[in-house]
């Protein structure tokens, strides 16, 4: 299961204007609770992203300032919602025609959220020379990755998108075996980055699953796990003894027989982070 299919069938209930928690349980109605855990973490980090560009009343508001080229009166800009719109949203069409009409007139459009990448961490920077020279510069914000590694009759398939801020990064694995999992993870890490990141979440696996008594445990007490980890560039990728790079990263983890997800929001690394 793509982190992209769950996304897509999230934008289309906002878009029709279903609360939350509508979502959430159609979702799990949709999907099975067998990605529960994933569709929680989607939740979590992409909703209020995704509600600001697709809600019923930011597309409005977007149809508003598109109109305005062609419409010059409210009256115009409301027959053509209307046309579009229907019945349903009337209301929301007059309440945002009122609330946001003049402001609109003066150009200022909804919030973009994308247009603020290059406030965000770049995440390629941990990406391996192959991969990090197939991406463009203007696309290390947005970015979508899928491979497939197939073994006998067994598919592994993982999946990386950098979007917002975060890098979300997820496997389907094979075998309905918790263990084989954690180690496909790892596999498909290393075939995209820098070894001493590998490493990094590596390490930050093992300890969990050393802290477990077995992995049921692992599973049944943390369904997402949180940890942060100080990651500096190895020696000799650093400019200077007095000049190198330290990210904080604040890592979600969950994991469970089929699939691993994680979320990873980082930056630059300041003495009083932690």
């Amino acid at each position: 299961m793509k982190k992209s299919t769950i996304t897509k069938e999230m934008i289309d209930m906002i878009s029709r204007g279903d609360q939350k928690s509508e979502i959430f349980a159609e979702l799990l109605q949709t999907f099975g609770t067998k990605y529960q855990n994933l569709v929680s973490q989607i939740m979590h980090f992409d909703y209020d992203q995704l509600k600001e560009l697709y809600a019923p009343e930011s597309t409005i508001k977007k149809d508003i300032m598109e109109l305005m080229k062609t419409c010059r009166t409210k009256g115009e800009l409301y027959e053509q919602l209307y046309k579009k719109y229907g019945q349903k949203n009337n209301t929301l069409i007059i309440s945002v025609l009122e609330k946001d009409y003049e402001e609109l007139k003066r150009g200022k459009t909804p919030p973009e959220v994308e247009d603020e990448s290059i406030q965000y961490m770049d995440y390629t920077l941990f990406f391996s020379l192959n991969e990090k020279l197939k991406i463009a510069h203007k696309d290390r914000h947005q970015y979508r990755l899928t491979k497939e590694f197939e073994y006998n009759d067994n598919v592994l398939t993982g999946e990386i998108e950098i979007k917002g801020g975060k890098l979300f990064i997820g496997v389907t694995s094979y075998e309905n075996n918790t263990l084989l999992t954690v180690f496909n993870f790892i596999t498909f890490l290393n075939s995209v980055f820098k070894t001493y990141f590998v490493l990094a979440l590596s390490n930050l696996l093992s300890s969990e699953l050393k802290d477990r008594e077995d992995v049921d445990s692992f599973i049944g007490l943390t369904p997402m796990i949180n940890k942060k980890i100080i990651l500096k560039s190895p020696n000799h990728l650093q400019q200077s003894k007095h000049n190198f790079s330290q990210y904080l990263l604040n890592v979600f983890f969950t994991v469970d027989s089929e699939m691993a997800t994680m979320t990873i929001i980082g930056g630059k690394y300041h003495e009083n982070d932690l």
